[in-house]
């Protein structure tokens, strides 16, 4: 089992380690999900998000490689630039939803733990031809996520830095202990933030001291649990959910993570025929008005007939509803609700507009 730079330190926290993705994790902490979950809302939540892949991209083929290997056209993007981009297969299905920041020297992609490895293999299977030099350095680096309203101020306070400058999808860099931390205005939970990559060695007294100058605000540790029903909220999609390699991108919403224009891509084709087509699935978003708590694989139904299957579902500590998230026939985005099977009982749920929590402008 894997361990990250933190490990020590959540052990220290009296954080809740779970297996996730081969690596050892934080699920919860003394605080619990619900209360780190609002913290985030309210104030803001630091995560230690190392298990996430990092691959970084080097060579002068890199550009055009990316042409080929993601959804979204990097043609443009200059150092400084971050961009959500899908790699998808031939057919126009996921293998995985990222992150593809430009920097100086090259990529860094920010890819799904638990495709690590597909997609390394995939990457460097389909680098034949280019000249680009594909390098894993997720285990040689920690990646923090500091999320919620006053997480431009606690990055500003404690980098010494104006983090406010920096722009939704942007990236600069900046030292911690005399070594280069990447910064990028990104996050998984609906909130402002920013996602810190630098060297394994400095991630654990950089997120400590982002604890402790920021506990008297009130902010947390946060661990997976609460950063699942973040995502939730925000209606992000999680791959193996809402994304998969029997899931395109036009059923999953995420068109718009697609630039058609750019022909040259893995499974344009297949997308451009999905996204000209009306679609035979669609994932909507709905809120159970029956109790009961909608779980991912539950059937969905339209009276007797089978429509779809929840693909993610939880309580909203935010609204204080049972929610979520199911791929389901295109006709059930135009219906007013539909029920869910939960432990033998098919309960009443309400179609309602993604996302169910957008933050205040």
């Amino acid at each position: 089992m894997l361990q990250t730079g933190l490990y020590d330190l959540h052990v220290a926290l009296q954080a809740r380690m779970v297996a996730y993705s081969g690596w050892s994790m934080p699920v919860q902490y003394a605080a619990g999900p619900i209360k780190e979950h609002l913290a985030v809302r309210k104030a803001g939540g630091l995560f230690d998000v190392s298990h996430m892949a990092r691959l970084e991209l080097r060579g002068t083929g890199v550009a055009d490689f990316l042409l080929r290997v993601l959804t979204r056209s990097v043609a443009r993007r200059k150092p400084g630039d971050a961009v959500y981009s899908l790699m998808t297969y031939g057919d126009g299905t996921v293998i995985d939803d990222l992150i593809a920041v430009r920097k100086e020297d090259g990529w860094l992609l920010v890819a799904n733990a638990v495709n690590r490895h597909k997609d390394l293999e995939w990457l460097r299977r389909q680098a034949n031809g280019h000249e680009v030099d594909i390098v894993d350095v997720t285990e040689q680096t920690s990646m923090l996520a500091v999320q919620g309203p006053d997480a431009v101020r606690l990055v500003s306070q404690v980098l010494r830095i104006d983090a406010g400058s920096l722009r939704r999808f942007k990236a600069r860099t900046t030292t911690w202990e005399s070594k280069s931390v990447l910064i990028t205005r990104t996050g998984y939970t609906g909130e402002d933030g920013f996602e810190l990559v630098l060297p394994r060695t400095v991630g654990s007294s950089l997120f400590q001291h982002l604890l402790e100058t920021g506990s008297p605000r009130g902010w947390l540790p946060c661990g997976l649990a609460a950063r699942d029903s973040l995502r939730l909220e925000a209606c992000l999609p999680l791959y193996g959910h809402e994304i998969s390699q029997d899931i395109n991108p036009v059923e999953a919403d995420l068109a718009w993570a697609v630039s058609f224009r750019n022909p040259r891509f893995i499974g344009r084709d297949a997308l451009l025929k999905a996204w000209l087509e009306p679609p035979t699935r669609r994932l909507c978003a709905f809120r159970m008005e029956d109790r009961g708590v909608p779980r991912a694989g539950y059937a969905v139904y339209d009276q007797e007939r089978r429509i779809g299957t929840v693909t993610s579902g939880n309580k909203s500590p935010t609204l204080d509803q049972f929610i979520g998230m199911a791929l389901c026939d295109a006709s059930a985005t135009q219906m007013e609700g539909f029920t869910v099977e939960i432990r033998g009982r098919r309960l009443s749920a309400l179609v309602v507009p993604k996302p169910f929590y957008s933050r205040p402008a």
